[in-house]
């Protein structure tokens, strides 16, 4: 079943196969966190800074390290 508001140009853009080839060198999850460090989305974080209380001036964090540490 598929929801109604994806095309199948959607469905195949964004399809969750691989479109990798397997070089039995790399697992998915490998193959997986290379997508997300080398993302445009995930970089931009490093740019963006958390917002902290003044007696924690110390533990100051951009989105991208909290993002990491909470991860």
């Amino acid at each position: 079943m598929r929801p109604a508001h994806y095309t199948d140009d959607d469905l195949e853009q964004h399809s969750l196969r691989r479109r990798v080839a397997d070089d039995g060198q790399r697992s998915g999850f490998e193959h997986d966190v290379d997508r997300i460090l080398y993302s445009t989305q995930w970089r931009a974080l490093a740019g963006k800074s958390q917002v902290v209380a003044s007696s924690e001036l110390g533990a100051y964090h951009t989105r991208l390290t909290h993002s990491m540490k909470v991860a």
